[in-house]
């Protein structure tokens, strides 16, 4: 993912730094997202409204599906071990 695509500091530190990647890390940055989440403080972007987060996201769930469904219905043959965003190809 791109370090542009992920909200806040911190979770990009945990997640850029893969040397260091724990399941108590993630533990962790789940718990931080968990706090943030009860106390209003979410960054809105890029998150996709469901009902797991009370609808405070930008996308709604059409929109947030859209990239996965498109790379699953690619055909044989077509582009593998790639990253997309947003339907498009780019980098880590």
């Amino acid at each position: 993912m791109l370090a542009r695509n992920v909200p806040g500091e911190s979770v990009k530190g945990v997640l850029l730094d893969v040397n260091r990647l724990t399941e108590e890390r993630l533990d962790e940055l789940l718990n931080k997202f968990l706090k943030d989440f009860k106390e209003g403080w979410l960054d809105k972007e890029g998150f996709v409204m469901t009902d797991m987060n009370c609808n405070v996201g930008l996308l709604t769930v059409a929109e947030g599906a859209e990239s996965c469904v498109r790379v699953a219905l690619l055909p044989h043959g077509g582009p593998s071990a790639l990253y997309f965003s947003r339907n498009q190809v780019t980098t880590f």
